[in-house]
């Protein structure tokens, strides 16, 4: 029987002759309504339609899968295929990552980039090693300390306060430790609104566009105009699952991948900084003295060594970033 006979034979019977369906299962701590929301969507739509219903993603919001720790290792055992990662996820891969979120290394999003670009082959290697396929990076924003009745005008002001930390952050217990005398309170992000709402955290570090789009901005009245640090991000895919589906396939979602994290890459940058002239309009914003910047400058530069120190990055790492963000 000839190959299009029994092509002519399945049809006739209705039995489809095309791929089967595969679902690719995404996560992300963001909300579907938020313009990260939006792009996933189009991607899903773009990814459908280039593969001919053969290939679907299915995205899981606002936490649905955990935080960033349980989406990793959901993707480890393969019960997620990729996730959005912010500096805490991607570490739990590859901790070398998770340098760029540093505090005080980057005096604009230039400097990142710049950085990260010469990073970018060793990190992609890195990531790729421990499972996780780079897609495309799209950074959530500036990070600036937000607080709730009173300024954090110098890092001993977090002295008898309430500041959030994110449980699986591997960078801001060594800055809180700098300081000296600071009891953290330490939870996963879907946690955080809900400790705000009853006072259990009065303080935090994130981005104005993190802070708007899960209504934390709500429950603070301060906010710092000076950054402390720029959270990084990416989309990243499972590379088992990408090695299973044929090449066809593979290159439909990388591709598709790459373009909406360069599209989220512009938009939220672009929405961090809009969030935070929305934040600032209806808080108190603190600008700090040339003292008070030295302080913060003397805080940023003892928390990276005190990273080398605990041994969370190596010296040559932060040695190398240090150089090039500066442009040495």
């Amino acid at each position: 029987m000839s190959h299009s006979l029994f092509l002519a034979i399945l049809c006739g019977l209705g039995v489809s002759t095309a791929q089967a369906q595969q679902t690719i299962k995404l996560g992300t701590l963001y909300p579907k309504t938020s313009d990260f929301g939006t792009v996933l969507e189009t991607w899903a739509k773009t990814v459908k339609e280039k593969s001919g219903g053969q290939l679907e993603l299915q995205i899981f919001y606002n936490g649905s899968q955990g935080d960033e720790s349980s989406m990793a290792g959901k993707i480890k055992s393969g019960q997620l295929d990729g996730a959005f990662f912010t500096g805490s996820g991607l570490s739990k891969f590859y901790k070398p990552v998770a340098a760029m979120e540093m505090p005080g290394l980057f005096n604009g999003w230039a400097a990142l980039d710049k950085t990260r670009d010469s990073f970018q082959s060793e990190f992609t290697k890195g990531l790729k090693d421990a499972g996780l396929s780079l897609i495309g990076w799209c950074d959530p924003g500036k990070m600036r300390c937000f607080s709730n009745g009173f300024a954090i005008t110098q890092p001993a002001d977090f002295r008898g306060k309430k500041p959030f930390q994110w449980r699986d952050n591997v960078i801001f217990p060594e800055f809180y430790k700098y300081i000296g005398s600071v009891s953290t309170v330490q939870l996963n992000t879907p946690e955080v609104l809900p400790n705000l709402n009853t006072g259990a955290i009065n303080t935090l570090i994130c981005n104005s566009y993190q802070a708007e789009s899960m209504q934390w901005g709500r429950k603070l009245t301060h906010v710092n105009a000076s950054e402390d640090a720029y959270s990084i991000g990416a989309l990243t895919l499972s590379q088992k699952k990408l090695d299973a589906l044929t090449e066809e396939l593979r290159q439909t979602l990388i591709t598709t991948g790459a373009t909406a994290a360069k599209t989220l890459m512009a938009k939220l940058r672009a929405q961090d900084d809009a969030a935070y002239n929305r934040l600032k309009s209806k808080m108190t914003v603190t600008t700090h003295s040339e003292i008070q910047r030295k302080l913060w400058e003397k805080l940023y530069a003892g928390t990276r060594k005190n990273l080398v120190t605990t041994k969370v990055f190596s010296a040559d790492l932060v040695t190398r970033m240090e150089r090039i963000a500066a442009n040495k």
